[in-house]
């Protein structure tokens, strides 16, 4: 997969991609607009056009407001980073934004600071509990576990009767022969 660095060569957007980017990004209180489509290792929004992988919070900021600055980067006021409100971003040198990311928070992995899933489900005390595997924690939304189980179990009951009717009928045209 081809990184863009570019993102004012992705402009003009066609409807269809404006589209697919409204389509990802729900508003919660607070005025984060989350991206609750695909999420980079970083836990920044991501989306593929035009054969290269984009940042979305880059998209809509060059979108709404215009070229980062050369020698800045984006910085997610809200610590939020898969918000893309271009309100909640400021461009700043790569030197004061590793000032910033020096609190308290840093070194908490990405899923832990979200509040919503990627599937738009609130991340309450009572919606999720925490996995832990080889040394790593993170939160898993209660609500889409149970959905990816019932649809596990409904798959391993399909296979069982499947199962099943095959050895019926092996069973039966061996009794009958």
């Amino acid at each position: 997969m081809i990184y863009a660095r570019n993102y004012r060569s992705i402009f003009p957007l066609t409807p269809s991609e404006l589209r697919r980017l409204a389509n990802q990004i729900e508003e919660i209180p607070g005025g984060c607009w989350l991206w609750v489509g695909s999420l980079g290792a970083g836990g920044y929004g991501r989306v593929q056009f035009r054969g290269a992988l984009w940042q979305v919070h880059r998209i809509i900021y060059e979108l709404f407001v215009g070229p980062v600055p050369e020698g800045r980067i984006l910085h997610h006021r809200c610590r939020h980073k898969n918000c893309c409100n271009p309100a909640h971003l400021k461009p700043i040198p790569q030197s004061e934004h590793i000032t910033i990311d020096a609190t308290p928070c840093v070194g908490t992995h990405p899923t832990v600071l979200r509040t919503w899933c990627r599937n738009g489900h609130e991340l309450t005390d009572e919606n999720t509990r925490w996995r832990t595997v080889k040394g790593k924690r993170w939160r898993v939304c209660l609500t889409c576990e149970a959905a990816t189980n019932a649809r596990k179990n409904e798959r391993r009951r399909a296979k069982r009767a499947a199962r099943r009717a095959s050895s019926d009928g092996s069973s039966q045209s061996q009794s009958g022969g």
